[in-house]
């Protein structure tokens, strides 16, 4: 989360970015923390994220 929000700060984002850490959407291979970016000026998630610590046993 600290990375992304440095991101936005290094491109000069002027957006109110705030972070819903009750995200729930996804492909159900993330493990632990999920998390999404929005920004309240644009209406829609401006990033998404979280761990993928056992992605490569839903794959096979």
């Amino acid at each position: 989360i600290a990375t992304a929000l440095a991101c936005c700060d290094r491109i000069g984002c002027k957006l109110n970015v705030y972070i819903d850490l009750t995200e729930a959407h996804g492909y159900r291979y993330h493990s632990g923390l999920v998390f999404a970016l929005y920004a309240k000026e644009l209406g829609t998630a401006i990033a998404k994220g979280g761990r993928y610590d056992g992605v490569g046993e839903v794959f096979g």
